[in-house]
């Protein structure tokens, strides 16, 4: 048995005021002197003994109330031994990342597979449970001792959209309840993006006993070139003074050029070359010459030969509309709105 937060044991000395206000505070009454008793009524007495075990009785409520709030905040546990029943056997969390990032190359089938050599190692009377992660964990299994219902949720994970995030994942591990105090071991696939980090590292911590092991699919840091982000307005009335603005950067890259092209509906409008340092990000502007009325399809792309290919072409809409002319009525002398307006 143990404590997780034993300062709080201090508080076991406020018991001793209890025992300063019954014995030692003691009410002491003092005789005094009366005339006559005959305007008294007579009433029988209760006995000494029976009023001192009510008062002996108050004082151990009072003592075990303090005591049992400073237990309370002490937070006591008990640590648990295995049974014999739960000898040998343990609790098999296999996560796979399938953030944005996994798309690239052979990672998410390298992920899959490799997930699939750690369940081969699944004994009966062992429980698993698989979970996918990207920004959010998502359980695909309830903890079961089916081999072939936990292969099954693997083979079925497909990358998606989003960033992966290791808080997440810890997160999960920390929820876990094992029965019959089986150990935990988990199993994280993934491809080590440091943007997956969270900012205070605190949130990574597992519970104690915990055997955690990270599976890195990629060898080596892989460069990629990829648009960033692209400024461009939802709605615009006179096309030829739009400015369009991209951010191209690599990761992981060495100093190269590359071309950055504007397209709208699917036609090349124009194209730059960016000259782009190692690892690092260059912006480019565009001005749209002409939009066809409604709704416009545009895209930033980048002539980049990496393994993440899918993040080299930047998708964003552009609405024509057309100017309205707005009538607006006011009182000179009692208002400057016109002037605001403006």
């Amino acid at each position: 048995m143990g404590f997780l937060s034993p300062w709080f044991l201090g508080g076991l000395l406020a018991a001793g005021i209890p025992l300063y206000v019954h014995l030692l505070k003691q009410h002491k009454s003092n005789p005094l002197p009366f005339s006559s008793l005959m305007f008294f009524e007579k009433r029988t007495q209760s006995s000494v003994k029976h009023r001192r075990l009510k008062y002996i009785a108050l004082l151990l409520m009072r003592c075990l109330l303090i005591l049992l709030i400073a237990l309370l905040f002490a937070k006591p546990y008990v640590r648990r031994t295995m049974t014999g029943d739960a000898q040998g056997r343990k609790m098999l969390l296999v996560a796979v990342d399938n953030s944005f990032s996994m798309r690239a190359g052979t990672r998410m089938e390298d992920a899959k597979n490799a997930a699939l050599g750690i369940l081969s190692q699944f004994r009966p009377g062992d429980r698993g449970q698989i979970v996918s992660f990207a920004a959010n964990a998502q359980l695909l299994t309830q903890p079961v001792t089916n081999a072939q219902e936990l292969q099954a949720a693997v083979k079925a994970i497909q990358p998606g959209d989003g960033r992966s995030a290791y808080a997440e994942i810890a997160r999960v591990i920390r929820s876990l309840s094992p029965p019959d105090g089986m150990p935990v071991e988990a199993h994280i696939f993934t491809d080590g993006q440091k943007s997956s980090m969270p900012t205070p590292f605190s949130e990574l911590a597992v519970p104690p006993g915990t055997k955690l092991t990270v599976h890195s699919v990629v060898d080596q840091s892989e460069p990629n070139w990829f648009v960033e982000t692209v400024h461009a307005p939802r709605s615009v009335f006179q096309p030829k003074k739009v400015r369009i603005q991209a951010i191209v950067a690599g990761s992981g890259t060495d100093a190269a050029e590359t071309n950055v092209s504007l397209l709208l509906n699917g036609k090349s409008l124009e194209s730059k070359r960016v000259k782009l340092d190692p690892g690092g990000r260059a912006t480019v502007e565009f001005f749209l010459p002409d939009a066809a009325y409604g709704l416009n399809r545009g895209e930033i792309r980048i002539d980049a030969s990496d393994k993440l290919s899918a993040d080299n072409v930047y998708p964003f809409s552009i609405e024509r509309k057309e100017a309205r002319r707005v009538l607006l009525v006011h009182e000179p002398e009692r208002t400057r709105a016109a002037d605001y307006y403006r």
